[in-house]
């Protein structure tokens, strides 16, 4: 100290200025010295340190910059730190603390804004502009500055940011996670209690997804559907100009195929008719920095709608629309028909009447007269029949027709209705042979149905055989122990697409106001009403040009004695088994 002729105040420390090199220092060996060996005018007129340095004793000192000197060394660094004013000094510890301060008040919302790329570039500029300032500062003005404080602020304050960040990522990822969970959640309610069948495949038609509604449909678990291809299930049918239909598109979905309407067959082998929608959608990478993938992944959603019961309705519509129709049609026929039916027979008693009283033909007792008479008498009973029978239609449409029943003989009941026949034009021209025997057991039935039913089928004979025709009535016991009495005759005949149809009310072979033959179509409508009260049942058989024959089957349960009669139906299949 003294050979710097400075006198520091020894209660306050100072710092070596280490940037001084210890190679700009000439120095000469103690060993030199002693033997004479150096030049007295090197060290003339300068200022010469003596001191000796012995390594082997640990001599040696660890210092910044340079590692380690020798103690000799040290003191030289530090005499020309004193000697030429490069001593120096160390900040006070409050100013640190108060940069760190203003730095964290400074930087802190910054980086609670900024992403962790962003603050983690402030934090490095801000680091770097703190050693470079301290450097820069040390080397003008021998001042220390203590930049540790402010330093670790600003490492904290990146450290708080950066775990605030996290927790603001795992938040948001979280919310993400929950919203995705949600609408998973939603859309499978939403799939589950879909009436519709829903399958999802991917591009390659494997299937990723089927809910409760197709999975019924095909009655299959939903396990046998999922990585199976689609086409196992479901086979729509190829159409022409179709072919691209499975392609991927450049947007986000398409319509494959809509409202394709054709048959799966379910795991029992039922046939189920659907109606088919195909939806090739597009999926594109999402934006958020998690997602890994970067190809568009498409695929294709199956619809199916169970349409069976869309078709019973169409068919039941469809029905009602041609029951609709036919009663329309009905009501027109009828309205011709009795029209034509009440005109002819009310002209006939009008004209014959006023003939009559005008006595064109001379007094009443005239032979022509009486066949006047005799005709007004067939009109007036045309009329009553056509009444008759459209009070019993009523009468049996409204299900208000009540039996009473008893035990009735056939053959007399037969003979009876052709008595009230006898004397009649078409029964004139019509040859009727009775074939009944004599000895039928007797039937439990309305002997007013059965007469009723009786001279229906007869009329119906004998207005449909040509003069000279025979009309045969018959019955017989049949191997199943039924009754039928038939009425066969030699008449025009029906067609066979007409057999099924001719027993509907108002339903005529030819319904054209010239046709041949007269009635409205009623005859045989209550006919078949009549037998089915009486648990029988109506058959017809016919051949054009050949005749027609119609049997009334009477279920054996109503013949007297039934206990008694013996099914050879059933006693054959006992004698089989």
């Amino acid at each position: 100290m003294q050979l710097t002729s400075v006198l520091p105040n020894m209660l306050e420390p100072y710092y070596i200025d280490y940037s001084i090199r210890p190679a700009s220092i000439p120095h000469i060996s103690f060993v030199d010295v002693l033997r004479g060996r150096f030049s007295p005018a090197a060290i003339a007129g300068k200022t010469v340190i003596v001191g000796a340095s012995a390594i082997e004793l640990g001599d040696i000192v660890a210092v910044p910059v340079y590692g380690a000197v020798s103690g000799a060394v040290l003191q030289v660094i530090a005499y020309e730190s004193l000697k030429f004013g490069r001593a120096i000094q160390r900040s006070l510890p409050p100013w640190s603390y108060a940069a760190a301060l203003i730095l964290a008040l400074l930087l802190r919302p910054l980086l609670g804004v900024w992403n962790w790329q962003r603050g983690l570039l402030l934090t490095m500029l801000v680091l770097c502009a703190g050693y470079g300032g301290a450097i820069w500062i040390q080397s003008y003005l021998t001042l220390s500055l203590d930049i540790t404080p402010p330093l670790a602020v600003m490492v904290l304050c990146f450290l708080w940011s950066l775990v605030r960040q996290l927790d603001l990522q795992s938040i948001r990822i979280f919310k993400q996670n929950m919203a995705a969970v949600h609408r998973r959640v939603i859309m499978n309610s939403v799939f589950d209690v879909s009436l519709e069948g829903i399958m999802i495949t991917n591009g390659e038609g494997r299937v990723e997804f089927v809910n409760a509604a197709a999975c019924g449909m095909f009655d299959r678990l939903p396990d046998e559907f999922i990585g199976k291809n689609v086409l196992q299930f479901v086979q729509p049918e190829d159409r022409e100009g179709e072919d691209g239909n499975w392609a991927a598109t450049e947007t986000g979905y398409r319509v494959v195929r809509t409202s394709d309407v054709l048959n799966i067959t379910a795991k029992g082998g039922a046939t189920i008719p659907i109606e088919l929608s195909i939806v090739n959608a597009k999926l594109a990478p999402g934006n958020s920095p998690f997602e890994r993938r970067t190809d568009t992944r498409s695929v294709f959603i199956y619809t199916f709608r169970d349409i069976r019961e869309r078709e019973m309705a169409l068919r039941t519509l469809r029905a009602a629309a041609d029951k609709a129709i036919a009663a329309d049609r009905a009501k027109s026929e009828l309205i011709a028909n009795v029209s034509h039916e009440l005109r002819t027979p009310l002209n006939a008693i009008i004209g014959f009447s006023e003939i009559m009283n005008a006595k064109l033909f001379g007094p009443l007792g005239s032979a022509k007269y009486r066949d006047y008479v005799r005709d007004i008498q067939f009109s007036g009973e045309h009329l009553l029949e056509l009444v008759n029978n459209l009070l019993a239609a009523s009468h049996l449409d409204s299900g208000k027709y009540e039996l009473s029943e008893s035990f009735i003989e056939l053959p007399v009941l037969v003979e009876s209705c052709l008595t009230m026949m006898a004397g009649s034009h078409e029964t004139d021209e019509v040859r009727i042979k009775n074939a009944i025997l004599s000895d039928l057991p007797r039937v439990l039935a309305d002997s007013q149905s059965v007469r009723r039913m009786v001279l229906n089928l007869i009329g119906n004979a004998v207005k449909f055989t040509p003069p000279k025709g025979e009309v045969r009535i018959d019955a017989e016991i049949r191997p199943s122990g039924d009754m039928a009495l038939i009425i066969a005759d030699t008449g025009i005949g029906i067609a066979a697409d007409e057999i099924e149809r001719i027993t509907e009310p108002f339903h005529q072979v030819d319904g054209s106001a010239q046709r041949k033959f007269g009635g409205v179509g009623l005859g045989l409508y209550i006919v078949r009403r009549l037998i089915d009260l009486h648990d029988g049942r109506l058959e017809i058989e016919s051949i054009i040009g050949k005749g027609t024959r119609v049997s009334l089957i009477i279920p054996r349960v109503r013949i007297e004695g039934f206990g008694n009669v013996v099914s050879l139906l059933d006693s054959q299949a006992r004698r089989g088994d």
